[in-house]
């Protein structure tokens, strides 16, 4: 049986920025409306970045729970969470926060044909119908006529969708305001966290500020959750509770479901890009899997490893290594891995031009975007004997 893996949901990473000399972090409403109790707060001129080695277990670092990767991959890679539908604490007047996928959510309203999590609505339905006061945070780089939108664009869009108010907020460097009240009937979502390199480098001052008076995290980021950021990893050491989301929930259990899976041939496609971070997760799905497709920026790593020809823009710092040893693990188990051999290309100064070309003939001024036609009859052929799990 065939499963469609989404690797970039799993990855084993380490980060060792450190910020100095920080600006103080104000949340400023339209029209200076007052939104959350602040908290205790230790200033300080320095804020060192979490650090994590890369080890050979997995933590799911909003969960108490370490599970062991060693050898033949089986089901007990995968975490063990406590999920928000279990969380038994009356949710009522607690101030919680919800790191979700905005981009997920954007890529819906772009494009019709792309299905809407509705999980991720959920959850906050539950949360607001809970009483509970919302503040949602995460990043998105969807653009829209060129633009990648403002917090107030994406605030609108979820109201939209969720049936009820969402108030767009501010973070404005060097801006003070020492008492903020969150309003009760609010539901609150902060600027893209994209546009704070603090957020990238899991600075503990930038965590701390951003889950002041915070009492539950709640992680419905899925495809994030291996990522080192103050709002997966830095955020969840300042909330008394971590729990995942119901968007969370489902994808873990359809990973679960492809773990377990023992039918033959077993088949993953694998896309995305960022192998270096993502190396142990492949090497566990290559150790019981019959074969791997790669496709995305994937496929480019191990195609430079391999001597072919690749544009330098895009290949990934360090990925050589891990490609190799990706490619020396699958040839010890005797398992194919099976490349593009063309991809549909953009030019990037005219994005309505399209070509295919080569994988190896790629111009500089022209970015793949999807596989080929005859890479798409390759993988159709393997697949052919293999049922695909939806």
């Amino acid at each position: 049986m065939t499963h469609l893996l989404h690797l970039h949901h799993g990855s084993f990473t380490h980060s060792n920025a450190i910020c100095h000399n920080l600006p103080n972090y104000s949340i400023i409403l339209p029209h200076q409306q007052s939104l959350l109790q602040r908290g205790k707060h230790a200033s300080s001129q320095r804020c060192q970045a979490s650090s994590t080695k890369r080890v050979d277990y997995v933590e799911l670092h909003s969960s108490p729970d370490k599970v062991k990767i060693q050898g033949e991959a089986n089901l007990n890679v995968l975490p063990c969470v406590q999920s928000l539908r279990d969380f038994p604490e009356d949710l009522s007047a607690k101030i919680v926060m919800v790191r979700i996928e905005v981009d997920v959510l954007l890529r819906a309203k772009q494009d019709q044909n792309t299905p809407l999590s509705s999980c991720t609505l959920s959850t906050i339905k539950h949360l607001y119908t809970s009483d509970a006061k919302i503040i949602l945070v995460g990043n998105w780089s969807v653009t829209f006529d060129s633009e990648i939108p403002a917090v107030e664009f994406v605030a609108e869009y979820l109201s939209s969708l969720l049936q009820f108010k969402v108030v767009p907020v501010k973070l404005v460097p060097d801006s003070m305001q020492p008492h903020m009240e969150h309003k009760k009937e609010s539901v609150l979502l902060l600027d893209n966290l994209s546009l704070f390199k603090e957020e990238r480098a899991n600075c503990s001052r930038f965590s701390k500020y951003l889950s002041l008076g915070v009492d539950i995290f709640v992680n419905d980021a899925f495809s994030l959750c291996h990522r080192i950021l103050a709002s997966t990893v830095g955020v969840a050491n300042f909330c008394c509770s971590r729990v995942a989301g119901f968007h969370f929930e489902e994808d873990l259990c359809k990973l679960k479901e492809a773990f377990s899976c023992s039918k033959k041939p077993y088949v993953a496609i694998i896309g995305g890009g960022n192998l270096f971070e993502k190396a142990a997760a492949l090497k566990s799905v290559a150790s019981f899997c019959d074969g791997l497709v790669f496709v995305g920026n994937m496929a480019f790593q191990l195609m430079n490893a391999l001597g072919m020809p690749v544009p330098m823009k895009l290949v990934e710092k360090r990925a050589v290594g891990e490609a190799l040893g990706i490619i020396k693990y699958t040839k010890a188990r005797s398992i194919s891995i099976l490349l593009p051999k063309d991809f549909w290309c953009r030019n990037n100064d005219f994005h309505a031009q399209m070509e295919i070309f080569p994988a190896g003939c790629i111009p500089n001024s022209w970015s793949p975007i999807d596989v080929g036609p005859h890479s798409m009859k390759e993988i159709t052929s393997l697949l052919s004997v293999c049922k695909v799990d939806s």
